[in-house]
C-alpha cells in the first residue's frame, strides 16, 4: 500500500508492470514550479541551478551560480536552500501556493544542466528562454513533449 502511494506521489504514469515514465509536469493553474539542482565536477568545483515555470510551462526565471569547491551533497543542499527562499517569500506575500517535493533526475534535466553550466561560469539570472545557456535549451524544449 505504501509503495503504491509513493508511486502516485511521484508520477501517475505507472503501468501494470511497474514501469514508470518520468518526465517534467506543469504545475496547476496559479502555481509556479521551481526545480533546483546542484552539481560537482571531478576537481570538486560545484554549482547550483534552478528554473521557475508557470502553469503553462513558460519560464519565469532561471538562476545559476558557482559555489566553489564542495561535495556533491553540499551542492545539492545549497540548491535546496533556494526552496527555503521561496518559503520566505511565501511567508511575506502570504498568497503563494507552495509545496516542496522530490523529483527524479529525469524530470529535473533543465536544473541539472544549469547547475553543471554554473561550475565553469560565474552567475546567471535571466527571465527569458531566449537567454538560456545552450546546454539547457534541449532539456527545456523536451519538457514540452
Amino acid at each position: 500500500m505504501a509503495r503504491q502511494q509513493t508511486k502516485e506521489l511521484y508520477s501517475s504514469n505507472y503501468s501494470s508492470d511497474n514501469t514508470c515514465v518520468v518526465k517534467w509536469h506543469k504545475p496547476p493553474e496559479y502555481w509556479l514550479k521551481i526545480n533546483t539542482d546542484g552539481s560537482k565536477d571531478a576537481e570538486g568545483n560545484s554549482g547550483i541551478g534552478g528554473i521557475c515555470r508557470d502553469h503553462r510551462g513558460k519560464l519565469t526565471m532561471v538562476f545559476a551560480s558557482s559555489i566553489g569547491r564542495t561535495s556533491s551533497n553540499k551542492a545539492k543542499a545549497s540548491a535546496a536552500l533556494a526552496r527555503g527562499i521561496i518559503r520566505r517569500i511565501q511567508d511575506i506575500v502570504g498568497q503563494l501556493n507552495c509545496a516542496i517535493r522530490h523529483c527524479y533526475r529525469e524530470a529535473n534535466q533543465v536544473a541539472d544542466a544549469l547547475a553543471k553550466w554554473s561550475i565553469d561560469n560565474e552567475e546567471l539570472l535571466i527571465f527569458s528562454h531566449r537567454d538560456l545557456p545552450i546546454s539547457a535549451v534541449g532539456p527545456y524544449r523536451l519538457d514540452y513533449i
